[in-house]
């Protein structure tokens, strides 16, 4: 076989497991969401993928498919630092602390909608397993390093209050935009799309803008 082709052929398996990965952790995410992590089973993920259970097994056990998951649906540091990539710039195009509001707003309550589901298995399953603990650890850790460079544009501005340190921000900015609070108030409260932006808007307001 000429080596153009042996090359070609080996490229295109390479593509289609990736392809195929992908389908197996975003199927994860759905039955995660749905059933947990205790109740979900390779079985049901390999039918939401539409893959056999054998294929499934081989991209890893269940407890590294929901470390999987959480990667998914949050950004992938590797390519970039955060506030450089496309989501980072995001923010940084916000012209005054109001629009910036709004888009800080609209970007969590897309990210939640697709991660609450995944931090919440993982948050189940790190419960009896430390190395799963060190996942959800470091994966928290990662979200607030993103949280602290978007108070640092805040402050940089004058957009954010000087009364508080800027731990003391971060932390409390942290807490309100996380997937767990997100499913406290829509999942489990029963709050719509519409009053958990208009909730958070007003909390994120409160707690950063400066005190007239």
């Amino acid at each position: 076989m000429p080596t153009d082709t042996r090359r070609y052929s080996s490229e295109l398996r390479e593509q289609q497991a990736a392809q195929t990965r992908r389908r197996i952790v975003e199927a994860a995410v759905v039955r995660f969401a749905e059933n947990g992590y205790e109740r979900t089973t390779l079985a049901e993920i390999a039918s939401e993928a539409k893959v056999s259970v054998e294929t499934v097994r081989a991209h890893g056990p269940k407890a590294a498919l929901v470390v999987a998951a959480v990667e998914c649906v949050t950004y992938n540091h590797e390519l970039q630092p955060f506030i450089e990539s496309e989501l980072g710039q995001g923010y940084v195009a916000q012209p005054d602390p109001e629009s910036f509001l709004d888009h800080a707003v609209g970007v969590s309550l897309e990210i939640n909608k697709l991660s609450y589901g995944a931090f919440a298995a993982l948050a189940s399953a790190a419960a009896g397993d430390p190395e799963l603990d060190r996942a959800l650890t470091e994966r928290l850790a990662l979200a607030r390093e993103e949280i602290d460079q978007l108070v640092g544009i805040c402050l940089d501005r004058g957009w954010a209050r000087t009364d508080l340190s800027r731990d003391e921000l971060v932390t409390t900015v942290w807490v309100l935009v996380m997937p767990e609070t997100y499913e406290r108030l829509v999942v489990r409260a029963g709050f719509s799309e519409t009053r958990y932006l208009a909730w958070l808007r007003r909390t994120l307001a409160e707690a950063v803008l400066p005190r007239s």
